[in-house]
């Protein structure tokens, strides 16, 4: 009996050794299986009107007695040049006048961030003289900010309009064509 009861012994101490170490393992580590995601979405596709038709046209503008804001909404891509005093405004086949006209489409529900950097001199020069005319308050059809509303192919309409100061027409100032590039950017937000 005596020797019964030792081999039972020794053997519960040899199946407790391997518990023993594995329970001490799992006091200095522990392991748990984590997933990585990533949502793929469709890039934003974003383009100008080609040629004149997607730039910012403020037609003909004929001075005033005093200085005018002269603006181009971005309520529609057929907004003309308004004048906020005496100078006047038209337009012909030659000198159009109407909002920078883009299109862009993205994935739908995600938000957008639109900016628009105005010339580094917020101005529009002649190019002959060096005179210039400032130009400001640059705004959307979109805001700066808003959420793709629909992505099932077509496209979303983007139209940009600003104001530029005319000078009066006493002031001396050559009668040019007067340009001016400014950067359009629409990103994911």
């Amino acid at each position: 009996m005596k020797k019964v009861f030792l081999s039972i012994v020794a053997i519960a101490a040899l199946v407790a050794l391997p518990m023993s170490v594995s329970a001490a393992d799992n006091a200095k580590s522990q392991d748990e299986t984590v997933s990585a995601k990533a949502r793929i979405i469709t890039p934003i596709t974003f383009a100008k009107s080609s040629g004149d038709a997607g730039n910012l046209l403020f037609g003909v503008i004929a001075r005033g007695a005093t200085a005018t804001d002269v603006t181009v909404a971005s309520s529609s891509a057929t907004a003309t040049a308004t004048s906020a005093g005496d100078a006047m405004t038209f337009t012909n086949a030659a000198y159009p006048s109407h909002p920078a006209i883009f299109t862009y489409k993205g994935q739908n529900g995600h938000s957008f961030l639109l900016t628009i950097a105005p010339p580094v001199t917020g101005k529009l020069s002649n190019g002959t003289t060096g005179e210039e005319i400032v130009i400001k308050n640059f705004t959307s059809n979109i805001g700066n900010t808003g959420t793709i509303a629909s992505f099932d192919g077509t496209t979303q309409n983007l139209w940009v309009g600003a104001t530029i100061e005319v000078p009066a027409s006493t002031a001396t100032i050559t009668n040019l064509d007067y340009t001016a590039d400014f950067l359009v950017t629409i990103a994911y937000n």
